[in-house]
């Protein structure tokens, strides 16, 4: 799937434009997923439902381990 059909493949995009670290910051990994779905939503797409669903009840933790769940080119730290 591209990155704009997925949303492990839109973060990968901007981890892309952003020079490839091979660490990322959580916070800037969950700043790209946000701004990833909210593109999504807007378009009225739902790649990632179980994401969304976590970001709508403010579930943190949910929402930090499925982002550590995927398989990322970087580490996040």
């Amino acid at each position: 799937m591209s990155g704009e059909t997925s949303l492990r493949g839109c973060i990968i995009g901007k981890w892309e434009d952003d020079d490839s670290p091979l660490s990322v910051q959580y916070d800037q990994v969950l700043q790209w997923a946000t701004d990833c779905d909210s593109d999504f939503e807007s378009r009225g797409l739902n790649p990632a439902p179980v994401f969304r669903g976590h970001l709508k009840n403010r579930n943190d933790t949910a929402v930090s381990w499925y982002l550590h769940g995927n398989r990322f080119p970087f580490r996040i730290v």
